[in-house]
């Protein structure tokens, strides 16, 4: 017996050593984060002093902030946390979408407890087409489908347009004859959400047909209903806005599906940036809207198309991307007077080009357009706009460098730094990244860094180290 429980403490002991030596050994290795460095092509001493940040996780619980400067004698520093219970970042930043316009001409709603087209809590989603429905369900059969092809310009003159707000900003509605604050509101129905409405009348499209299905159960009532637009033949609205300290911006797309143009000319001041003010009350300590205030602030011509709108980082301008006459422009608009401070050629483009993203940062921005060709706009020390170069990027596309809308960028005034996170065969980011490096005469570098932490990509999603967001990722030029 006393034998036994010599052997037993023995192998307690062994055991605690086991641990306590892993535990050690772990704990060391724990801030050894490597990158193993692959010089596809040019010459490192155009890295010199880069310094990319990563910040990479596992199971949110294990945490690793790695600091690595690009040189001959590259340096690398690791900060690790652990957690025993998960942690996970979140934006304090309330993201307002602002004014947004749809036109739902293909959808399809199913209940099995039926569908109540008299409904005002459904609005949103019959799309406006009420009176369609109704029609078309009034010839419908209980225990039937029905699918009839209808002329849209049968029953609308323009198109019924759904609008909704996110706003930092509030409105006095009056309901049922008594005056009610209300906050942003994503209700289509609102008092505010119609009278916009009201000011974008678009025309339907001439020979714009859909096709109208309901099927009804035993009972007659509706449990499927499906609007579908035939031929491609409707509009194709999105719209993109600012807000800004004292406004809202928008625009919104004047094209069909088959890219041809819509008729803006019923809306007051015609097609171009949309402005919806605000107005402090003191009393109130809010800001509140009126859509009596809505007003087109910046007309363009209706065969421009525009790109996208944002602000500057300081917020103090609006910056309007837009093609037009076989060329993408940027203009720059006062964000207090929507005024036209600069208007600058970004680059030329064929009928084929469309720009899948605009990197924006404090004193410079890159527009990215299809082949993969880049142009870098600075801000001078006079806070003007100046475009500096046009390049591509089909070199690294060639060594396997990926373009994404997730890759980070820095400026030095002569040269644009580009990291971006690596993938798998899946497309799943993982901890190692390439860099690469231009200037006016064209790619200066091209590298990629393998990171130790993707040792265990092999392992379930959930428990691999991975960046803690996709765009977790950040780059700039040291002394």
């Amino acid at each position: 017996m006393r034998k036994s429980l010599i052997i037993t403490i023995l192998l307690l002991i062994v055991c605690i050593w086991g641990v306590t030596s892993a535990h050690v050994a772990v704990n060391a290795k724990k801030d050894a984060v490597t990158l193993d460095e692959t010089v596809l092509f040019g010459d490192k001493s155009e890295v010199e002093n880069l310094i990319v940040n990563t910040n990479i996780h596992c199971n949110n619980r294990l945490f690793w902030d790695t600091e690595y400067i690009v040189s001959e004698l590259p340096q690398i520093r690791t900060d690790f946390h652990f957690y025993q219970s998960e942690r996970h970042s979140r934006s304090s930043e309330r993201e307002y979408y602002g004014v947004q316009l749809d036109i739902h001409t293909n959808f399809g709603i199913s209940s099995s407890r039926g569908i109540e087209l008299e409904d005002f809590r459904q609005i949103e989603n019959f799309g406006g087409m009420e009176k369609i429905l109704k029609d078309v369900a009034s010839r419908t059969l209980a225990g039937s489908t029905n699918t009839e092809n209808v002329l849209l310009s049968d029953y609308y003159d323009f198109y019924p347009l759904l609008v909704t707000l996110d706003i930092p900003a509030y409105w006095e509605e009056d309901i049922d004859g008594t005056l009610s604050v209300q906050q942003a509101s994503i209700d289509p129905d609102s008092f505010i959400s119609r009278k916009i409405a009201d000011y974008f009348r678009i025309p339907v499209i001439e020979n714009h047909r859909l096709e109208i299905s309901i099927t009804k159960n035993d009972i007659g009532d509706i449990t499927n209903l499906n609007v579908r637009t035939l031929d491609d033949n409707g509009p194709s609205i999105w719209t993109n806005s600012v807000i800004t300290e004292n406004a809202c911006y928008f625009i919104f797309n004047n094209r069909t599906w088959k890219d041809e143009i819509m008729d803006t000319s019923y809306i007051p001041g015609g097609y171009g940036v949309y402005c919806l003010p605000f107005t402090y009350d003191p009393e109130k300590d809010q800001n509140f809207v009126s859509a009596d205030t809505l007003s087109t602030v910046y007309a363009l011509d209706e065969e421009t198309e525009i790109v996208s709108i944002t602000k500057s980082e300081d917020g103090n301008k609006l910056l309007l991307i837009t093609r037009e006459k076989g060329a993408y422009w940027l203009t720059v608009l006062d964000a207090s007077s929507a005024e036209e401070l600069q208007k600058i050629h970004v680059t030329d483009c064929i009928e084929e080009d469309y720009i899948w993203n605009t990197f924006y940062y404090d004193d410079f921005l890159v527009v990215c357009s299809a082949g993969y060709r880049f142009s870098v706009i600075e801000v001078n020390e006079t806070g003007e706009y100046e475009r500096v170069f046009t390049g591509d990027e089909l070199v690294a596309q060639d060594l396997g460098m990926p373009t994404s809308y997730n890759s980070v960028m820095c400026w030095d005034g002569e040269k644009l730094a580009v990291a971006t996170y690596k993938s798998d065969a899946f497309r799943d980011i993982s901890c190692g990244f390439w860099l690469s490096v231009y200037d006016e005469t064209g790619p200066l570098y091209i590298g990629r860094y393998d990171s130790s932490l993707d040792l265990n990509s092999n392992v379930e999603y959930s428990y691999r180290c991975r960046p803690i967001d996709s765009d977790n990722l950040y780059l700039s030029w040291g002394s």
